[in-house]
């Protein structure tokens, strides 16, 4: 008798966690208030560890934000394939793009910031 199991979530590398660490840092302190070692320590990792994969602070919180804009773009374009009709996604692309600044994962927030 075999049993199956689920596949197991892969495991997050290094560099994926240091930029959730960034999107978290970002998210509660902004871009210039955000430093290399609190990002580190919230990722789990030397600051020696962290600059193996980003030279600088401004790559590394580039990183964050490129991601943090790809999701917003691909959420959106998700919610206007729901819906029918040019001019009903026209007036709810520009609903949804006026939320952007309340949206804490949009990168107009974070630039806001």
């Amino acid at each position: 008798m075999t049993s199956a199991t689920a596949p197991r979530p892969a495991a997050k590398t290094v560099r994926d966690r240091l930029i959730d660490a960034a999107e978290v840092c970002l998210r509660a302190k902004g871009i210039r208030s955000t430093t290399v070692s609190e990002v580190a320590e919230v990722a789990g990792v030397s600051r020696g560890w962290l600059y193996r994969h980003f030279p600088d602070k401004n790559a590394l919180l580039g990183a964050a934000i490129v991601r943090l804009n790809e999701a917003y773009w691909s959420d959106s374009h998700a919610m206007l394939e729901q819906i029918d009709g040019l001019d009903e996604q026209i007036a709810a692309g520009i609903r949804h793009g006026r939320t952007a600044y309340a949206d804490p994962g949009a990168i107009l927030m974070k630039l806001r910031l």
